[in-house]
């Protein structure tokens, strides 16, 4: 398999976006929580969460096209 090569930025990047949509997340579980009250178990899978992980999703994306474009071109020079 062959190695995967992350610079510095682009890991930072992508810890803050998980720091960021983490603290989303547990916002919008605990607000799930409190409406349903004696769930222990089970998935928040309400409307916000669903589109707070796409847009989670994107963003990662976004982040790991970037740094394949910089990669790329600084592979050509």
């Amino acid at each position: 398999m062959e190695e995967v090569k992350i610079s510095e930025e682009e890991l930072a990047e992508l810890k803050a976006l998980d720091h960021e949509y983490a603290i989303r997340e547990r916002k919008i579980s605990k607000a799930w929580l409190a409406a349903h009250p004696g769930v222990s178990r089970g998935e928040c899978n309400t409307p916000e969460m669903r589109a707070l992980r796409e847009e989670k999703k994107q963003k990662y994306f976004e982040i790991v096209e970037k740094y394949e474009k910089l990669f790329q071109e600084q592979a050509k020079q």
